[in-house]
Order: C-alpha cells, then sequence, then structure tokens
C-alpha cells in the first residue's frame, strides 16, 4: 500500500509547497473513524490537488471549502444523504456516516466524485466512483493504488472514462 504511494510521488514529482500539517487524530476524531493509511501518508506530503483539470484531490488543511476534505466529506455526505433519503432504491449506497456509506474524498472534472465505501478497516475500504445503483464502479483496492492506475491510464473505469494520456499538468493548492 505505502508502496504504491512511493510510485506515487515518483510519478507527481515534489509538490511546489508542503501541506500544512495534517494532525490527523483531531480529523478522525471529527469523523468519528480512522482513515486509510495510503490516504494519510499521501496527505503528509501533498496538499489538495487538480491534475490534468480532469481530477481534483481534496486535503484536510485546504483552505477552500471546495478543496477541503473535512468540507468536502460533509457536503457532499449531506447531498448524498438526502438524495438516498429520497429514493434509496436508486443508489447503490448510503451516505457516511451510515454503515459502509459514502465518504467522499475528490471529484472529477464531470462531478462525479470519488468516495471511499466506509465498511470493515480502513486500509480495505473500496473505492467508489458514482454513487447510483445503475451507474457507479467499485475499485477493489485502496486510494493510491486506484489514484495510481487512473494516472498511469491502466483501470478500465466506465465512470471516469479512461485516462489515457501521460499526466502533465498539476496544480496544488492551499
Amino acid at each position: 500500500m505505502l508502496d504504491d504511494v512511493d510510485r506515487l510521488k515518483a510519478l507527481l514529482g515534489a509538490p511546489e509547497f508542503a501541506p500544512s500539517p495534517v494532525l490527523w487524530s483531531n480529523v478522525e476524531a471529527e469523523l468519528g473513524l480512522a482513515l486509510p493509511q495510503d490516504y494519510k501518508a499521501f496527505c503528509d506530503y501533498y496538499p489538495a490537488m487538480e491534475l490534468d483539470d480532469f481530477l481534483y484531490l481534496t486535503h484536510p488543511t485546504a483552505h477552500d471549502k471546495n478543496d477541503n476534505f473535512l468540507s468536502d466529506a460533509v457536503i457532499q455526505g449531506a447531498a448524498l444523504g438526502e438524495l438516498v433519503e429520497e429514493d434509496p432504491h436508486q443508489f447503490a449506497y448510503g451516505s457516511y456516516p451510515a454503515l459502509g456509506g459514502l465518504l467522499a474524498w475528490g471529484v472529477n472534472a464531470f462531478g462525479q466524485n470519488l468516495y471511499w465505501a466506509t465498511e470493515g478497516k480502513p486500509n480495505d475500504w473500496k473505492v467508489v466512483t458514482g454513487d447510483l445503483v445503475d451507474y457507479h464502479f467499485v475499485y477493489d483496492g485502496n486510494f493510491s493504488s486506484f489514484l495510481l492506475e487512473t494516472l498511469e491510464g491502466t483501470i478500465q473505469n466506465p465512470i471516469l472514462g479512461h485516462y489515457n494520456n501521460r499526466l502533465q499538468k498539476i496544480v496544488f493548492k492551499k
């Protein structure tokens, strides 16, 4: 798992600036759950970022609420929660904090959220893109392997499409 974080570092290079230190105990206390180790290692090295105007990754210390992991997770969770409550049969998962509910950590340029299905141990959480029953993709792997395979163009994800270009543009956000 942490090997994939090292591979991401090689692919993405060093950030333009270091992120503000994350007090993970505070973040996890606010959420009421632990987070995956690879995500924490990634965020300890990288700030929030935009990759090729395609993927937007949140971070717990980002200043902008849309880039801030906690703010965005609350906003996306509330929006998904309302939709699930209105028509639960249309959605593949519930919204965090429901057991196994989706917890957002990013989004793509088309508005499809990147989530974890929060069931089981955090390091075993699956990545889910999309949320409707007939419009979602479950990646049976962790955050870092999903991101790495997406950026390398080796994952076939019908929700995000096939990322078939070499990573060309990274915008780091404070």
